[in-house]
């Protein structure tokens, strides 16, 4: 199950309202228990360390909080914060390659916390991160973890 996770195409869920205001995008899949969030001035990535108990789950003690979703995920690891120095501080993230795939939240018995149907997508591009200068972040090629990080400046 954790070599197939590994190989998953990495998904960027965009923030309907089911996440911490600051995340813009949550990227899942090809990362295994870590977890990589899109926010306007820095990239939040958590590395967990698996739980080497198979009941301790995402509730259970010594929990690792995962910036900027707040709950928390099994294991011991690190959070890691890579903010863009000098940068456009709101810089346009523009989501590209619109995926098939849809993920629904249903958080708690209030519906009006519950979002269905949010957008999917292939990559997010930081439009504007310094001038002449954009950032595409993106799971290109099927590559999981690998993905793609590309800057791009003028030609």
């Amino acid at each position: 199950m954790q070599a197939a996770l590994h190989r998953a195409p990495l998904l960027f869920i965009q923030n309907a309202g089911q996440f911490a205001p600051q995340a813009r995008f949550q990227v899942r899949g090809g990362l295994g228990g870590d977890s990589l969030w899109l926010a306007d001035d820095a990239l939040w990535i958590t590395v967990v360390k698996p739980s080497s108990s198979p009941t301790r789950g995402a509730g259970g003690e010594g929990q690792l909080p995962s910036p900027p979703e707040g709950r928390g995920v099994g294991g011991e690891g690190v959070h890691l914060k890579l903010r863009f120095l000098g940068a456009n501080p709101h810089p346009r993230l523009e989501p590209f390659q619109r995926l098939e795939t849809h993920v629904s939240y249903f958080l708690g018995n209030d519906p009006a916390r519950w979002r269905a149907d949010v957008p999917v997508w292939g990559g997010v591009r930081y439009v504007g991160l310094y001038p002449g200068v954009d950032l595409e972040l993106s799971g290109e090629g099927g590559a999981g973890a690998g993905g793609c990080w590309r800057g791009r400046g003028p030609t």
